[in-house]
């Protein structure tokens, strides 16, 4: 063998240790975290709680106390209140949003209508079942 390839093959050796120690000081670091923190880290890589309970061995209401504390941290409050009022179920607001987006409705256009129909909802009902037999016809 070459000298240059005797050499090139040991620098190859040596970066190999280096990424291998780098990654053993990475797991020995994620080691010494706290369940909590492990968690906290995979949310912050964007895992979803069922991700991180895989990960992590957890169970569903650990894996969601973690995922709570995290939108707390990272300043999430009307998020966690929202998700509490509705015990989970924001499935409707989901709903508002995809279709104000497909209506290319910005947040200032959704908050009027909603003002203007909290006002008179039954009323705005009315007339919008009436147009829409009138349209029929």
């Amino acid at each position: 063998m070459n000298k240059a390839v005797e050499q090139k093959m040991i620098e190859g050796l040596k970066e190999q240790d280096n990424i291998n120690s780098k990654k053993n000081q990475n797991q020995e670091q994620n080691s010494d975290l706290s369940l909590s923190a492990k968690a906290y880290k995979l949310f912050s890589d964007r895992k979803t709680p069922l991700e991180v309970a895989i990960a992590l061995n957890l169970g569903e209401s650990e894996a969601t106390k973690f995922y709570k504390e995290y939108w707390k941290l990272k300043r999430l409050h009307n998020l966690t209140l929202i998700y509490e009022e509705t015990k989970g179920d924001i499935a409707p607001f989901l709903r508002l949003y995809k279709l104000s987006k497909a209506a290319g409705m910005s947040a200032s256009h959704v908050n009027n209508i909603l003002e203007i129909a909290n006002n008179n909802l039954p009323e705005i009902e009315c007339r919008y079942e009436r147009l829409k037999r009138e349209a029929v016809r």
